[in-house]
């Protein structure tokens, strides 16, 4: 897929929060009906969260500190 063929692409980040608080990250996209290949997430420009749906395992977590991602309950979308 070309990147140019997502559309409406939404990402909701909260500005700040406080140290500890639950945080949800949202990436919202219309793919017009093509497959997606991956959905990656990047703190300071370092990925700690990697989603491709045709691996096994489907997602992938990298450690940052500071950050702790809880795969129980990530969807592709969100985290």
């Amino acid at each position: 897929m070309r990147g140019d063929a997502l559309k409406d692409v939404r990402v909701s980040i909260p500005q700040a929060v406080k140290m500890m608080d639950t945080v949800t990250l949202q990436c919202k996209y219309d793919l017009q009906g093509e497959p997606l290949y991956t959905v990656k997430w990047y703190k300071g420009g370092q990925e700690f969260f990697r989603f491709i749906p045709k691996e096994l395992p489907n997602t992938q977590v990298f450690p940052l500190p500071g950050l702790n991602v809880d795969v129980s309950v990530c969807i592709f979308d969100w985290i």
